[in-house]
């Protein structure tokens, strides 16, 4: 072994796996003995061990491997944090991860502890964002402990004839599901995906055709769109505006100058 200062170990050592080469076992594989490895390390002190988008680079069969030996590692609580990123597990992108998860519950894998409080939004952006994921999704209805009263406060509609004086009175944030979105308007946009995690006083929402019929007419958005309107109506603290020109059958109202 070279143990001179211009050496690494990774560069000397070559760890194998059931006689594979680590480097050569794929990157399924690698995370696998990665978490383990994280998880068995101060394992008697940790309370909790969090694993961020557990599913990648995994097989629905690999991945299900991967959670029993979580289980076995862990003598502490187990969550899961996962996003749509996967290709190997369609079924389950985007929302539809809480479809594996409640099967896992079933056969006692795991066990779902639900959070539907929001400080953040006002109820009546609560009220309409629970709207986003139809009944079938059996999510809880969110409860708002958001109790500031503001002079604009909830969900509205907006012309676009009245889209350049909205901005003037409020300064929202606008928002656009991507760059080919929205180019009737000539504002500072940033992208729905790209405002996770923000907090936002006020936002302006131009819809694509899709959110256009949900808004208007009610009809169910798939699973990909739902969650990336979802994430850009729950930035909004006070207010969201959806510029949509003809309201149809919908009860939200429009704002008016």
């Amino acid at each position: 072994m070279d143990q001179s200062s211009r050496a690494s170990l990774e560069s000397v050592v070559a760890p194998h796996v059931s006689d594979v080469p680590f480097s050569l076992t794929g990157q399924g594989a690698q995370a696998g003995v990665k978490i383990a490895l994280a998880m068995s390390k101060n394992s008697d002190v940790a309370r909790f061990v969090t694993i961020e988008e557990p599913e990648n680079h995994q097989s629905h069969t690999n991945l299900t491997k991967l959670l029993s030996r979580i289980e076995n590692i862990a003598g502490i609580e187990q969550q899961l944090s996962t996003n749509p990123r996967s290709t190997k597990n369609k079924k389950y992108d985007d929302a539809n991860i809480i479809d594996w998860f409640r099967e896992k519950e079933k056969i006692g894998k795991l066990t779902i502890f639900e959070s539907n409080v929001t400080w953040r939004c006002h109820p009546k952006i609560a009220e309409f964002s629970d709207s986003i994921f139809g009944p079938s999704w059996n999510f809880k209805a969110t409860e708002s402990k958001n109790d500031k009263v503001t002079d604009h406060d909830g969900v509205f509609l907006l012309k676009s004839e009245h889209v350049t004086e909205y901005i003037s009175r409020f300064q929202p944030q606008c928002l656009r599901y991507s760059v080919s979105s929205g180019k009737d308007f000539n504002l500072d946009f940033m992208n729905f995906k790209v405002s996770k995690g923000l907090t936002r006083q006020r936002v302006l929402i131009v819809p694509t055709e899709p959110i256009k019929k949900f808004v208007k007419n009610g009809t169910l958005l798939e699973a990909s769109s739902a969650s990336s309107f979802y994430e850009a109506v729950t930035r909004a603290v006070q207010s969201v505006a959806i510029v949509i020109d003809s309201a149809g059958n919908s009860p939200i109202r429009h704002w008016i100058p």
